[in-house]
């Protein structure tokens, strides 16, 4: 009887959960205009529903995996602004019922807390509302360090091949899995003492053996189009020195060290307690350590076997995210959209060390609750008011500076993109055999809002209109291409934070 009441108010707790993280996600999510690389990864999304595969090319950095599930979405149910963002909003959907079921080394109220802190989350909630790899990626870490734990604890076998299928599966899907691998393999060094991890690996023998045709399962498959295509394994292997490199060489992207911890200072502040549970850890630890320098009786303070299962769950997904902020904040290159792989294990963690450490329950919900109050109150800031849920930093001062409202923004699209190419669209239903020349140098993703007349597009980055008025209708220029021409009309437009344009329509 008692099992029956446990199974009813988890399912209840899941489709709780499951309907605010689906509601925050789904809401006005076509008011925001699309980002440039939303814009890049819908038109890799058409060409694998074109050909029939992606072809990878070590010079665009992401992996696969996140263009099939796009062109997926897009197969299944048509192309639109919601489709596309779709793709990152079901990995969303996929972690939570998995948490609440599969996470069962920890309590139905830890899980729940977990799952309605992730449900809520900021930055969770922004990138998944962007059709961009992060959110897929930070799923398969979440499930990593899920599987990766359940086997140090339980030393099931078939723990073991999930991890590695869940690598492979990030190895498959962004470049910075090899920060993903080094956080784990710290945090459980930590949690189970590095003694143990490699006891248990010796043990596995076999499994592993199984587990590394798991891993490369993933890679071999997806990077070479369904065995369509072997040149994408040799890119593949092309591409790590190449990703390496990047995190340094590409300049336009550096930021100070401490930029992530601003960023959720800023944005998600509860995240930032999330490291609360690593700082215990390594406090426990150093009493340990200096008990034995002293030679006075250890309690081993550092003990793995005096911690609880839920106190080690928090711990381990605490100092994940405190070794993956080290490590991504130390890399000069960094975008905003990469905070997420820190702020949700870390509100994980935060969440399985209240439901561990405060007993009393009726404290527990009420910790809980403000907690998840704050997060409410940031994620409405962040996301859904007028200033964030449609164009991004609109404002422009007298100086032409931009401004930044919401730090979760970064090189947005501006309104002035969707309303000239809407412009444009309506323009060429009423003028046959309109043609349309795109010669900005930025012009993602404006070739996503001009997909109605994709056939009548020409593109000609950094051009001067000078010589294409006899061909063309509608020209779109750089706005240092200033020029007057007699029986044209010229409207200065900003597409977005970095790029501004001119757009010469050949007047009736």
């Amino acid at each position: 009887m008692k099992s029956k009441r446990t199974n009813i108010i988890l399912l209840i707790n899941v489709l709780l959960v499951l309907a605010i993280t689906y509601g925050l996600r789904a809401f006005s999510i076509s008011d925001r205009p699309f980002h440039n690389d939303e814009g890049v990864n819908y038109f890799f999304m058409k060409s694998v529903l074109t050909n029939g595969i992606f072809n990878y090319s070590h010079e665009n950095y992401h992996g696969p995996s996140y263009f099939y599930l796009l062109a997926l979405t897009n197969y299944i149910f048509g192309t639109s602004d919601f489709t596309i963002r779709l793709a990152s909003i079901i990995p969303s959907l996929v972690l939570v019922p998995f948490l609440l079921f599969s996470f069962n080394y920890v309590s139905i109220s830890a899980r729940t807390v977990a799952g309605l802190f992730l449900a809520i989350s900021t930055t969770f909630v922004y990138y998944s509302r962007y059709s961009i790899h992060e959110s897929f990626l930070v799923v398969n870490g979440v499930l990593g360090i899920h599987f990766l734990f359940k086997w140090l604890l339980l030393k099931r076998h078939r723990d073991l091949i999930y991890l590695f299928f869940t690598i492979g599966l990030t190895i498959a899907t962004k470049e910075t899995f090899i920060i993903h691998i080094f956080s784990l393999g710290i945090a459980s060094f930590c949690v189970f003492s590095l003694p143990v991890v490699f006891k248990s690996l010796l043990n596995s023998k076999k499994t592993i053996s199984w587990g590394i045709v798991f891993l490369c399962l993933p890679v071999f498959v997806l990077y070479s189009g369904f065995f369509q295509s072997l040149e994408g394994l040799r890119e593949f292997f092309m591409g790590v020195p190449q990703w390496v490199g990047r995190g340094y060489s590409d300049g336009g992207h550096h930021k100070p060290y401490d930029y992530y911890v601003k960023l959720l200072d800023t944005t998600e502040p509860v995240a930032l307690l999330g490291f609360v549970p690593a700082a215990f850890f390594i406090f426990y630890y150093l009493l340990d350590l200096l008990s034995k320098l002293r030679k006075t009786d250890s309690k081993n303070y550092s003990t793995p076997s005096l911690f609880t299962v839920e106190e080690k769950a928090s711990y381990m997904f605490s100092l994940y995210a405190m070794v993956s902020l080290s490590v991504y904040s130390y890399v000069p290159y960094k975008t905003p959209w990469l905070i997420i792989n820190i702020a949700v294990p870390s509100l994980i963690g935060l969440a399985f060390f209240i439901c561990a450490k405060i007993k009393n329950r009726i404290w527990m919900y009420v910790v809980a609750f403000f907690l998840s109050l704050n997060l409410t109150l940031m994620s409405l800031r962040y996301n859904y008011l007028p200033e964030t849920l449609g164009p991004i930093n609109q404002i422009v001062d007298s100086k032409g500076v931009v401004g930044e409202f919401n730090p979760l923004a970064y090189v947005h699209t501006h309104s002035g993109m969707v309303e000239s190419a809407e412009r444009i669209v309506e323009y060429s239903r009423t003028h046959k055999n309109t043609r349309v020349l795109i010669g900005v140098s930025a012009y993602w993703p404006l070739p996503y809002y001009l997909r109605e007349i994709d056939s009548q597009l020409m593109y000609a980055q950094g051009s001067d209109p000078q010589k294409y008025f006899d061909s063309y209708s509608i020209i779109i220029v750089d706005k240092k291409w200033n020029v007057e021409k007699e029986g044209w009309d010229k409207e200065y437009v900003r597409l977005s934070d970095n790029q501004e344009s001119y757009v010469y329509t050949v007047r009736d």
